[in-house]
């Protein structure tokens, strides 16, 4: 059976969280819409004490990381002016996952700052995820290196390598 399918979910279930976040410090200023929270339940199973694990680390890094949640300069989505570093495959795998790929060879340092880049991925990533379809079966990736230097190489930093495993957790 698909993850999602056949579990219980609904109102009630949307409840408890709503009834969690209601008061709570750690989440004031976050307005959860019912769809991003059925994002999280889905990847829990519907085990709601998981599903709220994972929300309270999602406001962590949005806390932490509010920088990284601003909006990106419209000429950086520009496709004429930008290469495509990250975009979603037109068909899904025949088990009905979301396919994305990744070409960090194309980012170009000197015309696209390294939070601009984050930001960029962070935002198609999120948009991916808030597909019913890619929740229920998956999403995978392909990462093309090719093209890869020095120049980009120098950005991988451990402190900035432990916070991409954090912000993809």
């Amino acid at each position: 059976m698909p993850l999602g399918l056949g579990r219980p979910r609904g109102p009630a279930t949307i409840e408890i969280f709503l009834q969690y976040f209601q008061g709570n410090p750690k989440t004031n200023g976050f307005d959860f819409e019912d769809d991003f929270l059925v994002q999280y339940l889905r990847h829990s199973k519907y085990d709601v004490h998981r599903a709220l694990k994972h929300i309270q680390n999602y406001v962590v890094l949005r806390r932490k990381y509010s920088n990284l949640f601003k909006s990106i300069p419209d000429y950086h989505l520009d496709s004429k002016q930008s290469p495509q570093i990250i975009f979603p495959l037109p068909n899904r795998t025949p088990d009905g996952c979301t396919v994305y790929v990744s070409q960090p060879g194309k980012w170009n340092p000197a015309k696209l700052e390294y939070d601009d880049l984050v930001r960029t991925c962070m935002m198609v990533l999120l948009q991916l995820m808030r597909d019913p379809m890619t929740q229920i079966n998956g999403i995978k990736s392909i990462h093309d290196f090719s093209g890869t230097s020095w120049r980009h190489y120098m950005y991988c930093t451990p402190h900035k390598m432990h916070f991409l495993f954090y912000a993809c957790m």
